[in-house]
């Protein structure tokens, strides 16, 4: 009789810890599917506010607009970015008052896809747009082929459709002041036309 208690006994305790261990696993299987549940939502908000992110920098993208020149001194304002181009900005003559608005003319270069746009404030005249060779003998651009000229300009944006090369530039925009005084700019990613240039006729 005894034996047969003790057999029972011994029994229950391994029913008793075989539940026992099944009630552990089932609460941390349950914790697990808490910890999973938590993580999936953590990533979830955080994609949405890299979403949000990525949409308010491309819509807070700025740029500088010029107004006004006096005194040797520039005023400008920001303003939403209208199209992407690596910009260059002249300031010409004859700035009398606030510049209000822009106008705005395309030039069609040697390539196609990318855009290099100039602000010009103010008055230029024989704005023009040239093909450029490179002299390895002489170290030195040689102006060749007009591709397009816009002539006496004011207050404009130009916006020329072309291929900035990150080398050798293949192509230069050319103007003069007031005085007939020649400037260049060659086109190019690499030091020649700065992304945010401002080039002052003085």
């Amino acid at each position: 009789m005894k034996k047969n208690i003790f057999i029972i006994t011994i029994i229950i305790l391994i029913v008793t810890s075989g539940c026992s261990s099944d009630n552990e696993i089932n609460v941390l299987k349950e914790e697990n599917r808490e910890y999973i549940q938590q993580i999936t939502d953590c990533e979830a908000k955080i994609m949405s506010l890299e979403e949000r992110l990525n949409k308010e920098v491309i819509s807070s993208e700025l740029e500088l607009r010029i107004k006004n020149q006096r005194d040797n001194r520039l005023f400008f304002t920001l303003e939403e970015r209208e199209k992407v181009g690596q910009t260059v900005y002249i300031v010409g003559n004859m700035i009398d008052q606030i510049i209000e608005e822009y106008s705005y003319a395309d030039m069609k270069g040697t390539g196609q896809e990318e855009f290099y746009k100039v602000e010009i404030a103010g008055t230029v005249y024989d704005f023009s747009l040239f093909k450029v060779t490179y002299d390895e003998s002489t170290e030195e651009f040689s102006e060749g082929e007009l591709i397009q000229s816009l002539g006496t300009i004011s207050n404009m944006i130009v916006m020329i459709e072309t291929t900035i090369p990150e080398g050798l530039p293949m192509e230069k925009i050319k103007w003069k002041d007031e005085n007939g005084n020649e400037s260049e700019i060659l086109i190019s990613y690499d030091g020649y036309g700065f992304n945010g240039m401002i080039f002052w006729n003085h």
